[in-house]
């Protein structure tokens, strides 16, 4: 019972139920003197009733006062012999030794785990008699309460229930939209809001608070972005420049001057490389906006990727070779697709060593499917396996860039399939190497 609705639900619920058994089944601490009131009244009229008229009719009443208070009723002679009374399987020895010790004011006794109130009345022309009243429970003696309360349960039940059940909700609901706004803004939607702000309570505060720090993150990650896009767009100009002056130089250099001109214009290089990767970072987190979904044929997307990967490892000594289904499909954006496969499927060539392949298969189960990439390279610590996407990210093991990159291949992988509803998780594979797997969503069949 993880729902914090639910619990408060059925907390205050129970302490409703509680409540009303505490107040329906304790006996009454006034209930002994309210015995004794009615047997004195009851009694009283049952005498002048037998006194006025006849026995039959000080009967019938007897009856009636039985029926009204569910009682076993008999009215004494002071011969202690019943004159009148409800039920005729009263007990007439039991109740005869409680009205023998009745007086006057009236007493109570409890017998076979009844209440019997007995009461000495004297009639009109001195006569003695004994009113004899065997009530189950206090709730009889009262015509005006139920004598089970059945519909006051169903009442409270049904009361409590609504009233306990708003209030969870009014409790919960601010919470509960704020967690979908927390799931939300960890999947990358910075426009996520809980948008509770008419509550003016603690809870209402927090919402409130919450709102306005994804607005500043928000604001943040955009200037960010934007900053990251314009020196990346900025430096694409003195680069270009750079390489014009490098190939006048070369020109006019003497063949000893060339050897430092080609590490200048390699290092140029991949500072453009940089900057083109940073670009297209940018580009991928802009476009999660309006990517334009449709289903697409996923075997050819990565049939492609791996063509182009297996023409440039070719001269390296490396192979790249796909296997497994033939016929996939996914919902999507083939080429954000693409983008995320290719970024995987290169960043396994820096780390496979040569005369070794990139193996990748393509494989579906349930409604994704799946993009398998193995290295058999080195691999990499366990407690590292979830760092790797961060951006920039490098292990201690590789961190020249020769082998290592930029460390923006697998996060730009990541995010590319989040765009589609995608995931990308890596692991150690058998017999050494990483393993990286792209589950994308598959298209539903016709």
């Amino acid at each position: 019972m993880r729902s914090l609705a639910v619990k408060i639900f059925v907390a205050f619920w129970t302490i409703h139920a509680v409540i009303f058994v505490v107040l329906a089944f304790l006996p009454d601490p006034n209930w002994t003197a309210h015995l004794r009131d009615i047997t004195r009244n009851e009694g009283r009229l049952a005498a002048a009733i037998l006194e006025e008229t006849d026995a039959d009719t000080c009967a019938r009443f007897v009856s009636g006062i039985g029926k009204a208070h569910a009682a076993d009723v008999t009215l004494y002679n002071s011969s202690f012999l019943p004159v009148c009374r409800s039920s005729a399987g009263i007990d007439d020895r039991t109740y005869r030794a409680v009205a023998a010790g009745a007086t006057r004011d009236g007493v109570v006794t409890e017998v076979g785990g009844r209440e019997v109130s007995a009461v000495t009345i004297l009639g009109r022309g001195g006569q003695e008699y004994r009113f004899a009243l065997a009530a189950t429970s206090d709730r009889h003696l009262d015509p005006s309460l139920p004598r089970f309360p059945v519909a006051a349960l169903l009442t409270v039940v049904l009361v409590s229930g609504t009233v306990c059940l708003v209030l969870a909700w009014y409790l919960a609901a601010p919470l509960r939209r704020m967690r979908e706004a927390t799931h939300r803004l960890r999947a990358g939607d910075l426009s996520a809001r809980a948008g509770f702000a008419s509550r003016n309570d603690e809870i209402g505060d927090v919402v409130r608070d919450f709102d306005l720090m994804a607005d500043r993150i928000e604001s943040l990650v955009q200037g960010q972005k934007q900053l990251l896009s314009g020196i990346s767009h900025e430096l694409r100009s003195p680069l270009a420049r750079l390489g014009v002056a490098v190939e006048l130089a070369r020109r006019n250099a003497s063949p000893a001057a060339d050897a430092h001109l080609q590490r200048i214009e390699a290092e140029a290089g991949r500072m453009n490389e940089l900057i083109g990767t940073l670009l297209e970072l940018s580009r991928e987190e802009f476009a999660q906006s309006s990517p334009g979904f449709a289903d697409f044929d996923l075997a050819a997307v990565v049939g492609g990727v791996v063509a182009d990967a297996q023409y440039e490892a070719g001269r390296t000594g490396r192979r790249v070779e796909l296997s497994g289904e033939k016929v996939a499909t996914a919902h999507g954006n083939p080429k954000i697709a693409a983008t995320a496969t290719d970024n995987v499927v290169r960043n396994a060539l820096r780390y496979t060593p040569q005369g070794s392949s990139v193996d990748v298969v393509l494989s579906g189960s349930g409604g994704s499917t799946f993009i398998s990439v193995r290295d058999h390279g080195p691999g990499v610590p366990p407690e590292e396996l979830e760092r790797i996407f961060e951006p920039f990210y490098r292990l201690d093991s590789s961190r020249n860039r020769e082998s290592g990159g930029f460390g923006l291949g697998l996060s730009i992988a990541r995010r590319s399939a989040a765009i589609m509803g995608g995931t990308v998780s890596a692991s150690n594979a058998e017999g050494g190497g990483l393993q990286v797997v792209i589950a994308l969503p598959r298209a539903p069949r016709a």
